[in-house]
């Protein structure tokens, strides 16, 4: 199947213009505006900072630990709670969790080897650890950096009566499966095809080289599998599915909406946009947190994965910088202030919910599992690895946490890639090899660094 050029493009929708939440940019503007200068261009860290814990094993013993913000106003009584799912990991000393204290990025580093690396033995260093704050008071580029060692989830919630639903569920849940939840995979894609101008959509790669592939792997490990018919991919059709639907997986795959305005933010940045979508601009068309019931069980003792710009959180400067500019690159401003989308907020908190959730806190791009460049095989155009290990680990019944461990490890490799293409090039090598080298290493360093987990990360699907 043969595609006309997107290069760089973000599986995102504006809400405000109704188009690409950035425009697709091409391998000559980024080489032009972005790379001669050979300046200004950030990954976030790899593996310089620590070296990476790999291949956890399904038996290895789980050894979990919390981390709360040392100036939380809510901090003892979110102890209180959470402390009931240490004693259930058996965590040593449950009420003693870990204190999030640094004030800037640059201080990260120091935070982690004091109070990780120097904090414990080889044999009590967590492998699992629960986030319990907000991005504003634990940013999401902590969560990333920190997630390269231990396997690391969060939850923030508008109220600690959720936090103790979701508390309460996940030991309940790991006790005694729901009923009915099936050893099984669904798939929910949008593909919005060709536009008025000729075009395709993004959502033409994301279904036909990201979701049906997915599914042609999950059936060669004999798992049942299913991908929602596009017909069915209405809001209204959809919704039905979902509210009936016990697949122990499900997928989304398609646009999130961003830049919406500020009085709406809260609500509706990284909802999903439905297939009616493309044509209505309504808000009638966007999967929020609205749509999931407060009581009647939805998805309950699932694991969501969902593939789409800001699905997991928005932070308030965007890792992307702004390639409108030319001479210095200007990182846009997304929000005020960084948030958690509110669908993943009300799933989990759901008593009756998903168990666990792994989403995207940015814009994503296509070139994180496609690359389009014409002189790469076509056997290697496509790397979608990272997806199937998650099905993979959790099929095989190892932890939430666990499974985006290839992610992880190419974020760090990608970074490093990234690195060593920057010095060629500020050394003299300018070939287009070198360029493309640094741009596509940045994108996908991007894209692999904002997958991140919402929920503990050491529960498993119990089916």
């Amino acid at each position: 199947m043969t595609y006309p050029s997107l290069e760089y493009a973000p599986l995102g929708m504006d809400y405000q213009t109704k188009k690409l939440f950035d425009k697709p940019i091409s391998e000559n503007d980024l080489i032009s505006k972005l790379l001669d200068s050979g300046k200004g261009l950030i990954a976030k860290g790899g593996p310089t900072d620590f070296d990476i814990v790999r291949s956890i094993s399904i038996t290895q013993k789980i050894i979990w630990s919390f981390i709360v913000h040392a100036n939380d106003p809510n901090k003892y009584e979110i102890i209180d709670i959470v402390k009931k799912l240490g004693k259930f990991h058996e965590m040593d000393s449950p009420d003693e969790p870990l204190e999030f204290d640094a004030d800037n990025e640059f201080e990260w580093h120091h935070w982690i080897r004091r109070n990780y690396n120097n904090g414990f033995t080889p044999k009590t260093r967590p492998n699992h650890i629960l986030i319990v704050g907000t991005p504003e008071q634990i940013p999401f580029g902590f969560q990333s950096r920190l997630s390269k060692k231990p396997r690391v989830g969060r939850v923030c919630f508008d109220s600690l009566d959720d936090l103790e639903n979701y508390v309460d569920k996940v030991i309940r849940m790991s006790e005694e499966p729901p009923s009915g939840l099936k050893r099984h995979s669904s798939f929910f894609a949008t593909n919005y095809g060709k536009m008025e101008d000729g075009t395709y959509d993004v959502t033409q790669y994301s279904y036909n080289e990201l979701v049906t592939p997915l599914k042609q792997f999950l059936e060669g490990e004999k798992i049942p599998v299913d991908i929602t018919r596009i017909e069915e991919m209405k809001k209204k059709p959809m919704l039905n599915k979902l509210e009936s639907n016990q697949s122990a997986l499900v997928f989304f795959a398609g646009h999130g909406i961003g830049n919406v305005p500020k009085d709406k933010q809260l609500q509706l940045q990284g909802a999903f946009c439905c297939q009616d979508w493309i044509e209505t601009k309504n808000d009638s068309e966007l999967f929020s947190a609205f749509d999931v019931p407060d009581d009647e069980p939805f998805l309950e003792g699932a694991m969501v994965i969902n593939f789409s710009c800001f699905g997991y959180g928005t932070p308030k400067l965007d890792d992307i910088v702004n390639f409108s500019f030319d001479g210095n690159r200007i990182r846009n401003s997304l929000s005020d202030e960084s948030f958690v989308a509110a669908l993943p907020k009300k799933l989990i908190a759901h008593p009756k919910g998903p168990l666990g959730y792994i989403g995207h806190a940015n814009s994503l791009y296509l070139s994180g599992f496609y690359n389009l460049d014409t002189s790469i095989p076509d056997d290697l155009k496509r790397d979608i690895s990272p997806f199937e290990s998650i099905f993979d680990y959790l099929f095989q019944n190892n932890t939430l946490g666990n499974s985006i461990e290839d992610m992880n490890d190419n974020a760090a490799m990608e970074s490093d890639r990234f690195s060593d293409a920057i010095l060629r090039f500020q050394g003299g090598d300018k070939n287009r090899e070198t360029k493309l080298e640094i741009v596509n290493s940045f994108f996908q360093s991007h894209d692999f660094d904002n997958y991140l987990i919402f929920g503990d990360p050491a529960i498993r699907l119990n089916i």
